[in-house]
């Protein structure tokens, strides 16, 4: 139950990104892409569409292509490249259920790229589903530290979700009160989780 309300946190957080930017559909990105094959966004958004269809597999291809094109890009478009795509392949594999392929992704770029929250976001979901709610808070506490000091482009509602990955590892670990006042906060960090911190009170395992 845990992972999959991560899971659904981390793909609205994700989906709200692609849209201040794209609003568009598969059959688009799916022309751009042939039409373009050596260019690394037109796959990420088609693995995108994908992805929100749940064909995973078909979104780890795309993802898969992408991570492979984006070795010829720009210096700072590689790095960034690498950040989000890794994070999204990691994501991926989470919903495929296919955890450990997950941690084998996100651990290296954890590492590499500590603190960076959709990396973070994808451990987190892997420590809940070992049942491992202190360890996935510690992630997370990472992650918040980073948006804190915005770091690699990050936002602050970002921490938004994050807290709310939080407050689920405090539902694990029966304290209903600390994941109620994460709630809170998170909607006081992104007015646009205000519904959900109000109307998803935790209700402890």
């Amino acid at each position: 139950m845990y992972v999959s309300i991560v899971i659904l946190t981390v793909l609205a957080w994700a989906a709200r990104e692609r849209n201040k930017v794209w609003q568009s559909e598969e059959t688009l990105w799916l022309d751009t892409a042939q039409k373009s094959p050596l260019k690394v966004r037109p796959r990420v958004q088609l693995a995108n569409a994908y992805q929100s269809e749940q064909r995973y597999s078909d979104a780890l291809r795309e993802f898969r292509e992408a991570e492979g094109l984006s070795s010829s890009q720009p210096n700072f478009d590689r790095t960034s490249l690498r950040q989000t795509i890794g994070s999204d392949i990691a994501i991926t594999l989470i919903q495929m259920g296919q955890f450990d392929k997950a941690a084998q992704v996100a651990l290296p770029l954890w590492n590499e790229f500590p603190g960076y929250p959709k990396i973070g976001a994808s451990l987190a979901a892997i420590a809940l589903y070992q049942r491992k709610p202190q360890a996935a808070i510690d992630i997370i506490d990472a992650s918040l530290k980073v948006v804190e000091e915005r770091r690699w482009n990050t936002q602050g509602t970002d921490g938004g979700y994050l807290l709310q990955i939080k407050a689920e590892s405090f539902k694990m670990l029966q304290n209903c009160d600390q994941a109620l006042a994460l709630y809170r906060m998170a909607a006081t960090v992104d007015p646009d989780l205000a519904v959900t911190a109000a109307h998803t009170p935790p209700t402890c395992p």
